[in-house]
């Protein structure tokens, strides 16, 4: 099992995380990228979500994705 970020618009991680709590690690600094940008009068925004995907091979095919379970925060936040 492995854990990847992605949204629609943000794109994804790129990242097969072992876990979750590097998974959210990831997660939670591009959010705080998305912020300083926005705080700078760019427009960054984030709607990633995490996923648990089966293989690594998962993360980088869209299709891999499909049926994979999305893992709430209220979740991922107890792991950290």
């Amino acid at each position: 099992m492995y854990y990847t970020n992605f949204g629609n618009r943000s794109g994804g991680c790129g990242h097969a995380h072992k876990d979750i709590i590097a998974a959210r690690q990831c997660i939670e600094a591009h959010r705080r990228k998305c912020a300083r940008e926005r705080s700078t009068g760019g427009s960054g925004y984030s709607d990633r979500q995490m996923y648990a995907v089966a293989s690594r091979d998962a993360v980088f095919d869209p299709a891999g994705r499909v049926g994979s379970r999305v893992i709430e925060s209220s979740e991922w936040k107890r792991w950290y």
